[in-house]
Formats: C-alpha cells, sequence, structure tokens
C-alpha cells in the first residue's frame, strides 16, 4: 500500500459585493492658492513660536522680578532690625548721661561730693578761638 497525500478542498472565494464607488469630485489647484496656503501656516507657526518665546521671556522676567523683591523684603527687615537696635542704644545713652546715674557711677569708682565747690570763672569768652 503507498501513501499519499490528500489535499483539502479548496475553499470558495466569495466574490466581493459590489459597493457603489464613490466619486471624487475633481478640480484645478492653482499655485497661488497652494502658496498663500503655505505662508499663512508659515506665518501662524511663526507667530506662536513668538508668542510662546515671549511668554517664556515674560515668565523669566517674573522670577528675576520676585527673586529681586525676596532681597528687597530682606534688606528692609534688617534695616528695620538696625532701626531697633539704634533706639534701644539711644535709650541706654539717654539713661547713662542722667545725673543721678553719672553721680552713681562717680561714687561706686570712689569719687566724693565736693564740701566746698569751687567755680572757675572764664577770662576770655569761650569759643573766640584766640
Amino acid at each position: 500500500m503507498s501513501v499519499t497525500a490528500v489535499r483539502p478542498p479548496a475553499k470558495k472565494r466569495d466574490t466581493p459585493v459590489s459597493r457603489p464607488v464613490k466619486k471624487t469630485k475633481l478640480r484645478v489647484v492653482d499655485k497661488k492658492v497652494i502658496r498663500r496656503r503655505r505662508r499663512q501656516r508659515t506665518l501662524i507657526s511663526f507667530s506662536g513660536a513668538v508668542v510662546t518665546v515671549a511668554l517664556f521671556g515674560v515668565a523669566l522676567m517674573y522670577g528675576q522680578l520676585v527673586e529681586g523683591q525676596q532681597d528687597v523684603d530682606e534688606l528692609r527687615s534688617e534695616i528695620a532690625q538696625a532701626k531697633a537696635d539704634r533706639a534701644r542704644l539711644e535709650r541706654e545713652v539717654a539713661i547713662a548721661s542722667t545725673p543721678e546715674v553719672i553721680v552713681e557711677r562717680a561714687f561706686l569708682l570712689g569719687m566724693v561730693r565736693a564740701l566746698d565747690p569751687k567755680y572757675l570763672v572764664a577770662v576770655r569768652p569761650v569759643g573766640d578761638g584766640q
């Protein structure tokens, strides 16, 4: 006995259902119209790029402005602190310059009050410069 390969029966192809073919409307293309549209697209793209770059520039400048404002705020707070320190020191000087405090410090340094104070008389006017 000999063995022979049997092919399966070929499938019948269905004939495609005929669909109505859409007819495209053909028209004449004017080169001027194509150039004008290309120019418009280029102009719009360029305008969009310019606007985008301008917005990024504005954002960058705003960031720099905010950073500078922070520096100004720090300086203002330092100035306010310096003014407060100066006012405190002026109060301390005013208190230390009062006669009562001067007498008390002199007593602490070992000075005593004179029993009969003597006053000197100026021979010539003070501030003459001669």
